[in-house]
């Protein structure tokens, strides 16, 4: 099965006899990570895109995978939604441009519900999500600080209070031009 993702005899071997956890092994066209007690197959793709939103009401065009729109809705025609692949922000607390771009090692933000900061590393690590996942998390600055690890959790600094007026709904989209890995 992994030799038919480009990978040598050599490296088929020590596949099969390494199962240190965390360890990448790449061919031209997939990396194999032996995470716990699995093994993660994906193909190489290209690096996401960085995007700046210039205004308000604008959809961004994301990493090829997802666009995000964004819509503002008054605090009246507001509900709640309880999931985390949308990010529902007070609009008066947000400053544009907002910047999406991957996370970075040092990265830090107040996760909503809690009054301390917290890592992003240790965030994704308390979420269980995979190493070879990890590098496509992104983020959505607010001059300069983190609102929203996209589709994971928004900062506390920038959630919905009984003050609110305004309210900005961001969902992603998924446009996908990359075939799914069989």
């Amino acid at each position: 099965m992994i030799k038919e993702r480009g990978f040598n005899f050599d490296q088929c071997r020590e596949i099969t006899r390494d199962h240190q956890s965390g360890k990448l092994f790449y061919s031209n066209t997939h990396q194999l990570l032996v995470d716990r007690a699995q093994y993660i197959i994906d193909k190489i793709r290209p690096d996401g895109v960085i995007s700046q939103i210039v205004e308000e009401g604008q959809s961004l065009a994301g990493n090829g995978r997802v666009t995000l729109v964004i819509r503002e809705v008054s605090k009246k025609d507001f509900e709640l939604r309880r999931e985390s692949a949308v990010a529902q922000m007070d609009a008066d607390v947000l400053r544009f441009p907002l910047l999406w771009r991957k996370w970075q090692a040092g990265d830090y933000f107040i996760p909503l519900g809690m009054r301390a900061s917290k890592k992003v590393s240790d965030f994704l690590i308390d979420l269980k999500i995979p190493f070879n996942s990890k590098a496509e998390v992104t983020v959505l600055e607010s001059a300069g600080e983190i609102a929203w690890i996209v589709g994971h959790r928004i900062s506390d600094r920038f959630k919905v209070t009984p003050d609110t007026r305004r309210v900005i709904v961001i969902e992603p989209v998924a446009t996908s031009v990359f075939p799914e890995t069989p």
